[in-house]
Parts: C-alpha cells; sequence; structure tokens
C-alpha cells in the first residue's frame, strides 16, 4: 500500500516534471539540462555541508 507521504512526493514529481515540460517548450530543449546540472551541484553542495558538518 502506498503512504499518503509517498503519494506526496510523486504527485509533487510530477507537477516539477510538468513544469519542466512548459520551460522547455518555451525556452528550449537545453532547460532541462540546465536544470538537472543544478540539480547535481545543489546534491554536491549539500553533500560537502554535511561531510564539513560532520567534521566540527
Amino acid at each position: 500500500k502506498v503512504s499518503e507521504d509517498d503519494k506526496l512526493i510523486e504527485y509533487d514529481a510530477l507537477l516539477v516534471d510538468r513544469f519542466l515540460n512548459i520551460l522547455q517548450d518555451l525556452h528550449g530543449p537545453s532547460l532541462r539540462e540546465f536544470v538537472q546540472e543544478c540539480y547535481e551541484v545543489s546534491a554536491d553542495y549539500e553533500g560537502r555541508r554535511h561531510d564539513e558538518a560532520g567534521r566540527a
């Protein structure tokens, strides 16, 4: 059975994907690649931040 939290996460992912589709239609296919790069940079930054907090 799917929990309410999982349903919200899935719904959130669908909304983000739809929003990115709209932006891509307006601004071109490179936008989705740019957003993916931003996610990767953000994840890398968060990982380093947690590592630094663990050393403190």
